[in-house]
């Protein structure tokens, strides 16, 4: 009866992953606005989302082709500041399934390892993927069969330089404190040291063990609170 019972909620579950969305995908246009004949993109992901400074991302593209294309090249490029410059370059052989994309199938494309553009001062970049037949002879140049544009979700390269300068100002600090405070311990380390050639050399310490204790257990006492007050002291707590 549980078992019945719980079928419901599961299969709503199941339909709910349907409109769930794609894991990685962000929103892209088409470089031209309206589309292009050759090929519809229905999808485009970035892995890892959101991209850390410092990494590689994968992109993937999906879409369908309504022509067939057999030898390609595939470019992403970057604008940024005014600028638009090409970062990284893929036969069609490497990025897809096959070297041909034929009509009346869906496609994907993978490029992997994509370098970013980090210019100071520059908060967007626009990122572009273009696909261009190069089986046009030699006389002509590649012709430009579909390109998208969107923008590569990044963590704040602001907030992670900060995070960055605070966290090696902190290690520098507490790495002078543990300095300082090892300093002291050596300093009460000595101290100690001759605290006890004074008590084993006194007469009396050597003939009245309970004294001998109690004045080796008063020094201990002594250094640990020296040296735990110059741990606070110097870490600033």
């Amino acid at each position: 009866m549980e078992i019945l019972n719980s079928r419901p909620v599961l299969l709503l579950l199941l339909a709910s992953l349907f409109f769930l969305p794609a894991l990685g995908a962000i929103d892209f246009e088409y470089c031209n606005k309206s589309g292009y004949d050759f090929f519809n993109v229905s999808r485009v992901e970035v892995s890892p989302n959101p991209v850390e400074l410092e990494e590689y991302p994968t992109i993937r593209v999906f879409g369908y082709a309504n022509k067939s294309m057999y030898d390609g090249t595939v470019e992403v490029k970057v604008t940024a500041g005014g600028t638009t410059q090409t970062m990284a370059s893929y036969s069609l052989c490497v990025v897809g399934f096959e070297c041909a994309i034929v009509a009346g199938t869906n496609f994907e494309l993978v490029l992997a390892e994509v370098p970013l553009e980090y210019i100071e001062g520059v908060s967007k970049y626009v990122y572009s993927v273009h696909l261009t037949d190069d089986d046009v002879g030699e006389s002509e140049e590649p012709i430009l069969k579909m390109c998208v544009a969107f923008e590569i979700p990044t963590v704040d390269l602001t907030m992670a330089s900060a995070q960055s300068k605070l966290i090696m100002e902190l290690f520098s600090y507490f790495n002078k404190s543990l300095v300082n405070a090892f300093s002291l311990i050596l300093a009460s380390a000595f101290v100690l040291l001759l605290t006890c050639v004074v008590v084993l050399c006194d007469p009396e310490g050597l003939t009245d063990l309970y004294s001998l204790c109690f004045s080796l257990s008063d020094v201990i006492i002594v250094f640990l609170s020296l040296a735990l007050g110059g741990i606070v002291y110097h870490a600033g707590l």
